[in-house]
């Protein structure tokens, strides 16, 4: 009995004792898994950090080599500006051009010729003229919009928003001479600041829309100004070809001082649509200059008396020719009251 007592005894024991060891190799086992999923996760994240410090390295040299660029184009263009330049303050910034610079600016504009004649063309042809433009405005015959091609009669005329463009022909300013140069009389019709040329090509038999000068009156054949007014003296003068396009444009302008800002006087050089006939801006004009990129010209901060000397033959010329438009100058009743009775 007690031989198998024993027995019982070591084979209990036994079986205990291989139930630890293998409760020990398991978890031998799982500690090595885990440490391996422990080295295989570290070595993933030490990928991923190394990847990221090496964007953000190449982002460093991107940010660095943008920056190093923009500081490049800083230095040779100062001043860039969106808008029309007189609707911004940041005009003050701009440094005073050098006495080099504006010696060219105004040699460009003592080649520009201001004045000019309202030329009568042929007489002769004055009354045919002038019956073709009556049945215009009477509507009894439409005219080209040579932009367009489109043929159109006066009473419905209008601008993209339905607006009429000539409101009242009685009560409009009127204008009857050879405006393009092309020695036949042209009618301009001055509709609250908007003035409309009209030609008449005797071979089609047809009323021609030469060209629409807005905001800025007629001083002569083919020329028109701007008059300054208000807080901004603004000096605007186009001359356009016999064809109604541009042909050379001017402006230079004053806003005057207030409490919280100076004077400040721009101008450009004189834009010419021969490309030929431009002044060459050089690299360091530009860095006394800003550039308008609305318009694409570059503008010149000039001193006061720098810009009375381009103001006084603007100025003469343009009181010149106010004198002459009223003389130029017919109302309705002037121009077409003998057509109305018949």
């Amino acid at each position: 009995m007690r031989v198998r007592k024993y027995g019982c005894i070591l084979i209990v024991m036994s079986l205990i004792g291989f139930t630890v060891l293998l409760s020990v190799k398991h978890e031998q086992k799982r500690l090595r898994e885990e440490v391996s999923l422990q080295e295989e996760k570290s070595s993933e994240e030490i990928a991923v950090k190394e990847a990221e410090e090496t964007v953000n390295a190449e982002s460093d040299d991107i940010i660095e080599q943008g920056e190093t660029e923009g500081e490049k184009e800083e230095i040779l263009y100062d001043h860039t500006l969106l808008g029309r330049m007189w609707m911004y303050y940041e005009a003050e910034e701009i440094p005073f051009v050098d006495d080099e610079t504006f010696v060219l600016i105004r040699e460009a504009y003592e080649e520009v010729e201001y004045s000019a004649e309202f030329e009568k063309g042929n007489s002769e042809d004055y009354e045919i003229y002038k019956q073709k433009f009556w049945c215009l405005l009477q509507n009894e015959i439409p005219f080209m919009d040579r932009k367009t091609d489109e043929e159109i009669y006066i009473k419905d005329w209008t601008d993209s928003k339905g607006k009429t463009m000539v409101n009242d022909i009685k009560s409009c300013p009127y204008y009857f001479f050879d405006m393009n140069g092309d020695s036949f009389p042209e009618l301009c019709i001055d509709n609250y600041g908007q003035i409309s040329v009209f030609a008449y090509d005797s071979d089609r038999d047809q009323c021609v829309l030469w060209t629409r000068i807005i905001g800025m009156n007629i001083v002569g054949t083919c020329k028109g100004m701007w008059t300054p007014d208000y807080d901004v003296d603004i000096y605007e003068f186009f001359q356009l070809n016999p064809n109604g396009d541009l042909e050379l444009d001017t402006l230079f302008w004053a806003e005057h001082a207030d409490l919280y800002h100076d004077d400040i006087n721009m101008v450009m050089f004189p834009n010419y649509a021969d490309t030929a006939k431009r002044w060459k801006i050089t690299e360091e004009m530009k860095r006394q200059g800003v550039f308008e990129e609305s318009s694409g010209q570059w503008f010149f901060r000039i001193t006061d008396e720098q810009f009375k000397e381009l103001e006084r033959p603007y100025r003469e010329a343009r009181e010149q020719a106010r004198d002459r438009m009223r003389e130029e100058g017919y109302t309705y009743e002037e121009l077409f009251g003998e057509y109305e009775t018949e």
